[in-house]
C-alpha cells in the first residue's frame, strides 16, 4: 500500500504553498478554506509582522496580502517580501471602495492592465489563474 501511495505522490504535482495576510479574520478564513479544498498549503496571518516571521522561516509560492493594515500595510510586505522572496508572486487586494470620479459618481473597478482587481476573491482567482499558466 505504501508503494502506491509513493507513485501517487510522485505523479501528482505539487500545488503552489500560499500566504495570505489580512487583519480581517474573516476574509482570511475565506481564502484559506477555499484553497484548502483545491489542495494547497495555506498559511495565514492577521499582521505585516506575522507576515515577515513566516517569511522568514518558509518559502512561499504566492503571497496574497490585503493593502491596508494597522502598522505596516501590504506594500511594506510586497517591498520585503521581494527581498527575501523574490521568485514568490505577490497580490495585493483592497476591499476599499472605488473612488468618485467628476460630478461624484464611482468610478468602474478596474481589472484589467494589471491594476488591481475588483474584489479579493477576483484577486485569489487572478493568482490561481496566473500560476496555473506558468506551469
Amino acid at each position: 500500500m505504501q508503494g502506491t501511495k509513493a507513485a501517487i505522490k510522485e505523479g501528482a504535482r505539487e500545488l503552489p504553498h500560499i500566504l495570505v495576510v489580512d487583519d480581517e479574520k474573516s476574509i482570511c478564513e475565506l481564502l484559506e478554506i477555499t484553497f484548502r479544498k483545491e489542495g494547497h498549503r495555506v498559511e495565514v496571518a492577521n499582521s505585516t509582522e506575522a507576515a515577515k516571521r513566516k517569511l522568514e522561516s518558509q518559502i512561499f509560492d504566492i503571497i496574497i496580502s490585503d493593502i491596508r493594515m494597522p502598522g505596516e500595510d501590504g506594500v511594506d510586505l510586497l517591498k520585503f517580501a521581494k527581498e527575501i522572496a523574490p521568485d514568490s508572486f505577490f497580490v495585493l487586494m483592497t476591499a476599499s471602495i472605488a473612488p468618485r470620479g467628476p460630478g461624484g459618481q464611482r468610478k468602474p473597478p478596474m481589472e484589467k492592465g494589471g491594476r488591481l482587481p475588483a474584489s479579493r476573491v477576483a484577486a485569489a482567482h487572478r493568482a490561481r489563474q496566473h500560476h496555473r499558466a506558468k506551469r
